[in-house]
Formats: structure tokens, sequence, C-alpha cells
């Protein structure tokens, strides 16, 4: 039978309250002064019945003293030290908590623990404990619940658990294999605070003041940082992801070593999966290079898999499975994966967004746009680019039934949080093309050619102005150019319903153009 839940009670705080002195006198615990006050914190509040405040904005005022200015997509603080502590707990577990008849569990996508008690590995299994479980507090969401439930049937023996500190491949068949044991390396506090530094630092709007082609001081600030970390501990897998991400992020704004960038880009994600093959994070971040730097779909696919079979919940994998069956011309089959996303995250922005277009893509207009209103309402303040992206996806629903005006509203409420959304650009002044505002069509797309100059790729968006003021001949060239650059947009176009069924058969005729030098 396995393990079944139980409320705490007065006597199972106790001793949870007294194997968490366990866990922070431990070699693994009692050097991180700031994980030991995050574990007390978050056991202590549900210990008290208030696991449900248990937020990532809550804990990052309360046990690290941000602001309420915090802004979870700048300051990856929480999510950060909530990582470090899986890999410690897994790490005492494994080690000199090897022989603990309790264990303290938190669950990815949540900060919100599980007790389970351990069995003996002889004792006969009708004999199991019951796990102890957080009492749910009132309007907590079923998928919790469900998580409690599922980490608990997990614990059906201890065997079963110390699979937990084992470290997994993704075979071809894209399976988990699991290999031999090894230990997850845990950085000194030092080296997290500069990991945290640059991490803030790519989070920044970087192109706030326009796009020159050179890469912004923050980016190539962070770079830094991160190589740097990458030599100090080359065994930090998180610095490695965190070079990739930022030397990405750089290749799409240098015009003068794109490539240099971009073979970077690769080269430490390709290091931080080798460094920990069962790392989502590191699959998640090889995955988007492949699919929106390289046009590797079928690469992308694979990592993506895997990625989400490492952690159901990790928002980003998600979202690249589904761009990429979009991109395969399998609609039906992303909206079924959006959906799906979304059963396990039901709260993030980007998944409502990216089902609105794929319902949008579908003509069903009404679900597209009550899918892209819930994702507006789901974005905070702090949200920028989310919030940009909604904005678009709505115009471009409002843009599909022919209601103009809405839709530029749409475009210039997703460029009043983000002015350098190309996205939003393209399409206000594909828009307005549309409406008979030529001259003002024309100073975007003088705008876009500019940056596209300088190194940014936006053919595909120059193509929509040039379709939007009826210009077919130059809509044709810079949609195949987009090709070329390796824009994701052009693996889309056909169904991007702002270029006529002539433009994407003419362009499908073109030969194709020499891979653009970036790539």
């Amino acid at each position: 039978m396995p393990p079944a839940l139980v409320e705490i009670t007065a006597d199972t705080a106790s001793l949870v309250r007294a194997h968490l002195a366990e866990l922070l006198a431990s070699t693994s615990l009692r050097s991180s002064k700031r994980l030991g006050s995050f574990l007390t914190y978050v056991v202590e509040k549900t210990l008290a019945g208030e696991g449900g405040d248990l937020k990532e904005f809550v804990i990052a005022t309360e046990v690290y003293g941000r602001s309420v200015s915090y802004d979870p997509q700048v300051d990856s603080t929480v999510r950060v030290e909530a990582s470090r502590l899986r890999s410690k707990l897994r790490e005492y577990y494994a080690t000199e908590g090897m022989e603990a008849k309790l264990r303290v569990e938190l669950p990815k996508g949540c900060y919100v623990p599980v007790f389970v008690p351990v069995a003996p590995e002889d004792s006969p299994e009708p004999g199991a404990s019951p796990a102890i479980a957080p009492p749910l507090p009132v309007g907590h969401s079923r998928w919790t619940a469900l998580l409690g439930v599922a980490m608990a049937l997990l614990v059906s023996g201890y065997a079963v658990l110390r699979l937990e500190g084992r470290p997994t491949n993704i075979a071809a068949n894209g399976t988990l294999a699991s290999t031999s044991p090894a230990r997850v390396y845990s950085p000194p506090e030092p080296l997290v605070e500069r990991y945290l530094r640059a991490d803030r630092l790519l989070r920044q709007r970087a192109l706030k003041d326009g796009w020159s082609g050179e890469v912004p001081q923050p980016v190539l600030e962070a770079v830094g940082i991160f190589e740097q970390l990458t030599k100090d501990a080359p065994l930090f897998t998180e610095a490695w992801n965190g070079l990739a991400e930022a030397q990405e992020w750089a290749f799409e704004i240098d015009r003068k070593h794109p490539k240099m960038r971009l073979q970077a880009a690769r080269a430490a994600a390709e290091r931080a999966l080798s460094l920990q093959p069962y790392s989502a994070p590191a699959h998640s971040r090889l995955a988007a290079l492949h699919l929106y730097s390289y046009g590797d779909v079928n690469k992308a696919q694979q990592l993506s898999e895997a990625a989400i079979k490492l952690d159901p919940r990790d928002i980003r994998s998600h979202a690249r499975y589904v761009d990429l069956l979009r991109a395969q011309a399998m609609p039906e089959n992303a909206l079924a994966a959006v959906r799906k996303a979304l059963t396990l995250n039901p709260t993030s922005p980007r998944l409502w967004s990216q089902q609105a277009l794929l319902l949008s893509d579908l003509s069903r207009m009404s679900e597209a746009m009550s899918s892209a209103n819930h994702a507006l309402e789901l974005t905070g303040g702090n949200e920028m680019n989310q919030l940009a992206i909604a904005h678009w996806v709505k115009g471009l629903c409002l843009q599909q039934q022919g209601m103009l005006d809405g839709a530029e509203a749409e475009f210039r409420k997703g460029l009043e949080v983000a002015p350098q959304d190309e996205r939003n650009q393209a399409a206000l002044g594909n828009v307005l093309a549309q409406q008979g505002q030529t001259t003002r069509a024309a100073e975007i797309l003088s705008s876009l050619q500019e940056q596209h100059a300088k190194g940014r790729r936006v053919a595909y968006g120059i193509g929509l102005v040039y379709a939007g003021l009826g210009r077919a001949a130059k809509a044709q060239y810079w949609v195949k150019r987009s090709e070329a650059d390796g824009e994701y947009d052009s693996r889309v176009r056909k169904y991007d319903k702002r270029l006529t069924p002539a433009v994407n058969e003419a362009v499908a005729s073109l030969p194709s153009r020499q891979q653009s030098s970036r790539s």
C-alpha cells in the first residue's frame, strides 16, 4: 500500500521540528545561513497551516529582505535559492542523512515542503508509515494537492526515495535512463551572489535606449561575470547555463561578432548539459538555441521533450515545445501540448498567450480572445515582456476580426511597456498601413530597416509592413530574407493572415537565399 497523507498534528509537528534541527546542524546546511533561513521559514509557515502564502514575492521580502518593488523577472534569487536547497536536501539524504526516519521534500514548481517518514528497507510494505503532508489552505489549487499526493506516492519504499539522488540521462528514444550516483556541485554563497548579480543584469531592459547593434553594457557585464564564474567554479552548472543565455542574448544584438557569440552560447549550453545530464534547465537552454538560432527543429524537439520529462513544471520548456510544433505545421498538436502544460502551470501568461495564438491560427476567434484576455489578467505589472506579448496576441486576434482600431490600440499598449519589441513594432506598421495611415507606417518601416542594417533580425517585420502597404514584391523579398536570417517567424508564416496567399506562395516558390553570416 502506498503511504497515506495525514494532517499535521502537534506530535508530528514536533517530529518535523526535531528533524529540521538535524538538517540545520548538518554538514550540508550549517555553513549556509541563507538556505537555513529559507528552509526554516517554509517549514514553519507550513506547520502553521500557512503554506498557501508561500509565494516567490513573500519569500523574497520576508527571507531575503527585498523591497516591495521586487521584480521576479529581474531578480531570480528565490528560484535559485530553492534549487540550491533542493540540491542540499538530496545531498544530505544521500550521505549523512541516509538513515533519517523523516525526509523534507521541496517539490519543484512550488515552495510548500512535504514531510515524509521513511520506513526501513526491510519493512513489509503494509506496515509503511503514513506521509506527513501540510494541511491544504482554503482555496489552494488542485494541482498543488495532486503534487503533494504524487510526491507521497513516490515513497512506497526507501529504495525508491534513494533514486532521487541519482542523475539520469536521456536515451536516444527520449526515455529517461538512470546512471551511477553523482553528487551535485553546490557553490559557496559568494559565488551564488555573483551569479545572482549577473542574472539580474541580464533581466534589465537592455534595449530601452534603442537598437544600436552594440551589446549593451549590462549584457556585457553579465557575460563577463558568468565567464569568470565558470573559471572559478568549472562545475557550477547554473553559471554555464547563465553564460549560454547571456551569449545568446548578445548574439541577437551584436552586429560585429554574432557568429562568435552563437558558438560561445552553444559551447556553454553543451558544457552545462555534460555536467548535469539530468538538468531540465540545461536541456531547455540548448533547445532554445537549436530552435530559435539554428533552426534545428528536430534537435530542439528532442531536448525540449527531455526537459519536460525532467521537470514537467518548467514553463520555458513547454513554451518552446509548443513553438516547435507550430513550426512543424502541427497546430492541433501544439494546442494539445499547451493545454496539457496549462494543467500544470495554470497561472502562466506566456502559455495563455500561446494558446490564444494557436486558436487564432485555427480561426477559433472567440476562444482566442478569451485566452488573450486571460493572459492579460494574469500578467503582473512587473512582467513587461509577457505583457507586451499578451497585447500583441490580442491585437492579432482583433485584427483578424477586422477590428483595426482595437488592434492598433493593443499594439501601442505593447510598445508602451516594451518600446523596442519588434513584434508590436511590425504589427503596428502593418495595421496602420491597412488603415491608410501610410506616412506613419513608412516611419515604422524606416526604423525597422535601420535596425536590420545594424544586425537586428527584423526582416520578417519589414515584410509585414510592406504587405500592409500593398507592395507585394517587397514583402516577398523581405519575408524570404527572414528565412536566410534564421528568424522563427519565417517558419510559421503560413499561419500569418496578414500575408496574402499570393505572397506566401510567391515566397515558397523563390529560390532559397544564402544563409545569413550571423549563424
